[in-house]
């Protein structure tokens, strides 16, 4: 009942978050990846077969974390924007380890940007839709942003590290969908953390 529930801050709650999710989403940022390639959907290869593609493993670290983050902070718009900002800035600052290009003021201000329809993606982005994921009963400010995560992404990781990538061809759809699936399976945990412990606003 919910009077048992723990009380915890916006940032307990991020770190209970992230460490709930994090696991499923850094599969969902790999399997996303390797579909950026044509022949990258159903390859198992995993490290190794972006390795092969020419991405470091710097480069797939970097990718992973942005990844998160877009995850995490799209699930928190189910909040007030200041309670979602402490929750993302609380489970992005988790992480123990820097990561060169990740900058997290940055990439939480571009995503804001985005998400409020203040950033315009290049044309070939831009036209890039996927209607069948949009977040219509989850209660959050933008039900639009699992797909605006991913135009994120090809924007700022993909399209600089993969040549003729797949996802500005057919692949959309199925990248998209990945990136989503990610949204799902945080929005999922954050349920499952209001379970236990109440958010204090």
């Amino acid at each position: 009942m919910a009077f048992f529930k723990k009380r915890v801050t916006p940032e307990q709650f991020g770190e209970l978050l992230v460490k709930s999710a994090h696991a499923n989403i850094a599969a969902d940022a790999g399997r996303s990846l390797e579909m950026s390639f044509d022949d990258g959907p159903g390859s198992g290869g995993g490290i190794q077969f972006l390795e092969r593609k020419g991405i470091s493993v710097s480069a797939i670290r970097f990718y992973i974390r942005l990844f998160t983050h877009c995850a995490i902070q799209a699930a928190s718009t189910r909040f007030d924007e200041s309670t979602g900002q402490a929750v993302t800035q609380a489970a992005m600052g988790t992480f123990s380890s820097n990561i060169g290009e990740y900058d997290y003021a940055r990439t939480y201000n571009e995503l804001a940007s985005i998400y409020a329809g203040r950033h315009r993606f290049t044309n070939k982005i831009e036209i890039l839709s996927n209607p069948q994921r949009q977040f219509t009963y989850s209660n959050l400010r933008y039900p639009n942003a699992g797909v605006l995560n991913a135009k994120y992404l090809i924007e700022t990781f993909v399209i600089s590290n993969i040549s003729n990538s797949n996802v500005l061809r057919g692949g959309f759809q199925v990248f998209s969908g990945t990136v989503c699936q990610a949204l799902d399976v945080t929005l999922m945990a954050s349920t499952h953390v209001s379970k236990s412990a109440k958010l204090n606003r």
